[in-house]
């Protein structure tokens, strides 16, 4: 994955990588976390034009990205189902109940975020030990990414195989 990166960077991609703990498999979107706190201090510094490092935290990050008008006070929201600490537990707690709704709207909000800092390589870790609810997230996001994000690539690191949900290996057979 190090070398992969290496040569991903060296060639102008920006690499996205989770990283997990051993508690993490019990949460949903723990692949993304790290990857999208990422995103949002690359997104920031690259809107705001002041290069990298300038952000000092995930809700910085959010705040400099509403102010440019890149995300909305609902991707906030969306974005806090993945990392709480942009948004407050109150406006948490209207996050939509239904799924499939849910996971489009996170994807909504992780398209603009992911769209300027393309191409870009979202690197998961893990041993195959994926969320369902990441696992829907993954799949929303590589059918969209063709039209909204097609600089997007996915890679999937596991010693084991993975444990790949039959929705997904229908839904990228049939394309």
């Amino acid at each position: 994955i190090r070398e992969l990166s290496a040569v991903a960077t060296e060639k102008g991609f920006t690499i996205l990588q989770s990283f997990r703990t051993s508690l993490d498999c019990f949460t949903s979107y723990f692949p993304f976390r790290q990857i999208t706190l990422t995103a949002l201090a690359k997104c920031a510094a690259h809107v705001s034009g002041s290069g990298h490092g300038e952000v000092s935290n995930e809700v910085e990050a959010v705040n400099t990205l509403l102010s440019h008008k890149t995300l909305t006070k609902t991707d906030r929201m969306m974005i806090g189902s993945i990392l709480p600490s942009v948004s407050d537990s109150q406006l948490i707690s209207l996050l939509p109940k239904n799924p499939k709704t849910m996971t489009k709207a996170i994807v909504d909000s992780l398209i603009k975020v992911l769209k300027p800092l393309q191409p870009c390589v979202l690197v998961f870790e893990g041993d195959g030990e994926i969320d369902p609810s990441s696992w829907s997230v993954v799949v929303e996001l590589m059918l969209r990414a063709v039209k909204q994000c097609p600089k997007l690539m996915f890679v999937m690191s596991s010693r084991n195989a993975p444990a790949t949900p039959s929705a997904m290996t229908t839904t990228l057979s049939d394309d």
